[in-house]
């Protein structure tokens, strides 16, 4: 990241080389900064049961919030971090926050009274049996 482009001093040193609107430019400048956060998950299925993986680096048990409404499997985390870092003799207070919340629906041979979840090396994987009763029908969807 180059700090120099969150200087706001250097917004508007050079308006006339630029055509666009000062307001664009300032926000361009903080995008990276205010992007939002979403993991990336991994749906596995076995003969016995369902695992959901979700890439959570830096996330504690107590950052995450996992809930279970009807068949909604409702997954949710924040992320709140601050360091300070100097810059050629300038200190530098970064705040990086971030929200997520995901949702799934279980599918109907899913025990959800099995529901399990592990936090290990930033991935959290929840497990959910599958019961023995039979599959539910696939089928094909013609395009019209």
């Amino acid at each position: 990241m180059n700090f120099a482009n969150l200087n706001p001093l250097n917004w508007f040193k050079k308006p006339a080389q630029s055509h666009e609107p000062a307001a664009p430019r300032v926000q361009s400048n903080w995008s990276p900064l205010l992007s939002g956060y979403g993991p990336g998950v991994n749906l596995l299925e076995s003969d016995n049961s369902y695992h959901i993986e979700l890439a959570v680096p830096g996330l504690t048990q107590e950052d995450l919030n996992i809930e279970l409404e009807g068949n909604q499997l409702i997954i949710s985390g924040a992320q709140s971090r601050q360091r300070s870092i100097d810059v050629d003799g300038q200190q530098w207070s970064i705040a990086r926050a971030g929200f997520f919340q995901r949702r799934f629906t279980l599918p109907a041979d899913a025990d959800a009274s099995t529901l399990e979840a592990q936090l290990k090396y930033g991935v959290l994987t929840l497990k959910v049996a599958r019961t023995g009763g039979a599959r539910p029908e696939r089928r094909t969807i013609t395009i019209h």
